[in-house]
């Protein structure tokens, strides 16, 4: 007997299908990518269902699009979802992913599973967010040394600027700048080697009194209109990058992947803000990310600075079903970018695109391996 759709769908929601399907409901379609939203035409958790066929595996951006459709579907609202197996996502694929996304926040009430097609009823039981969580609260981390306290002011002065209605700014370190007696301003003293950045990090996240927290290095200027492209993203993510540029205005590491598999040789490259990858990273100097992100997938302390903390972060991220997005409305300075500049990947839907690497390039990613690897260090 085949699947009676039509007792999750008797409410006003919305069919995303490539071609419309369902005629008693908005039909809103628009090409998966990693900048993919509903936000043009619904608030977040306000969709009694979300209705798709065929489109789950058309492209590599299945993990965006569940993410995408569960965070816009109302609380005890339905996800239906109809594929047919292909090389990019079966059914058996499906279901597991759908379990290392979402897991206790779901339960799928129904599916039915005939000659390689699939139709899947997901339904929403626990909310997107923490209880509290607001777009208006704001924990910024900055990690200090001590050794460039004026370009820790002008961090926080940039801070300050935004006008955030709850904010606080965590200093993991030495400082003794010029904000040092603002309420607002917080520091951890952390004397021991500098190196280890990752014990800094989770310090921070410790102590945060926001469920949206920024982690930094003491390298970056927030551009003026920051939490503005923040609040027209939406509070509803995991993990964020946005646009970083260096003082020439030139792209530096906001958006990249390991081009391989995590043990193999990296491919190191940028990815256009459109695209993602199984294997893509955050830089270590610039993270947004949630509270309960942190709780779920911490630093990895027996990594200390230049060990590829970064790297390791991102694979934990991947395998926790946490998945890491653009935020192409928001901007940052970084004042220092110690590598050299990065050449792009091209952007193919299906798997990841062309890079054209020269000799010296392939030579770099195989030194950085042989030390990571090899010599366990970097």
């Amino acid at each position: 007997m085949l699947m009676e759709i039509s007792k999750y769908t008797a409410k006003k929601g919305i069919d995303v299908s490539r071609e419309k399907c369902l005629d008693n409901c908005r039909h809103f379609f628009i090409e998966p990518n990693n900048l993919y939203s509903l936000r043009e035409i619904a608030k977040p958790e306000s969709l009694p269902f979300i209705y798709s066929r065929n489109l789950i595996n058309e492209t590599k951006f299945h993990r965006i699009l569940i993410k995408e459709w569960f965070n816009y579907c109302k609380l005890n609202g339905f996800i239906i979802i109809e594929m047919e197996d292909n090389s990019l996502l079966n059914k058996e694929d499906l279901i597991k992913e759908c379990r290392t996304l979402l897991n206790e926040k779901i339960e799928i009430v129904e599916k039915e599973e005939k000659n390689g097609s699939l139709t899947l009823a997901i339904k929403k039981i626990k909310p997107s967010l923490k209880e509290n969580d607001d777009i208006s609260s704001w924990t910024f981390g900055i990690l200090s040394d001590g050794k460039r306290q004026e370009w820790v002011d002008k961090e926080i002065e940039s801070i300050i600027n935004l006008n955030i209605p709850n904010y606080e700014i965590i200093i993991c370190g030495a400082y003794n700048g010029e904000y040092k007696k603002r309420d607002e301003v917080k520091v951890i003293p952390f004397d021991s080697n500098v190196e280890r950045i990752t014990r800094h990090k989770n310090l921070i996240c410790e102590n945060a009194k926001y469920e949206n927290i920024v982690i930094t290095h003491d390298k970056i200027i927030f551009d003026k209109e920051w939490y503005e492209g923040m609040k027209k993203y939406g509070n509803y993510f995991e993990v964020l990058s946005c646009v970083n540029l260096d003082n020439g205005g030139k792209r530096v590491g906001d958006w990249m992947t390991h081009g391989s598999h995590w043990d193999k040789i990296m491919n190191l490259g940028l990815l256009e803000y459109k695209d993602w990858d199984k294997y893509g990273y955050i830089g270590g100097s610039f993270y947004i990310l949630k509270k309960f992100v942190w709780e779920k997938a911490k630093w990895d302390e027996s990594l200390v600075w230049n060990q590829a903390e970064d790297i390791k972060l991102s694979k934990d991220f991947y395998e926790k079903g946490i998945v890491s997005r653009f935020n192409p409305f928001s901007k940052v300075t970084m004042l220092l970018w110690r590598f050299d500049p990065l050449k792009t990947f091209e952007f193919d839907k299906h798997k990841l695109g062309r890079i054209d690497l020269t000799f010296s390039d392939k030579w770099w990613h195989l030194k950085q391996w042989i030390k990571r690897y090899i010599l366990g260090k970097t």
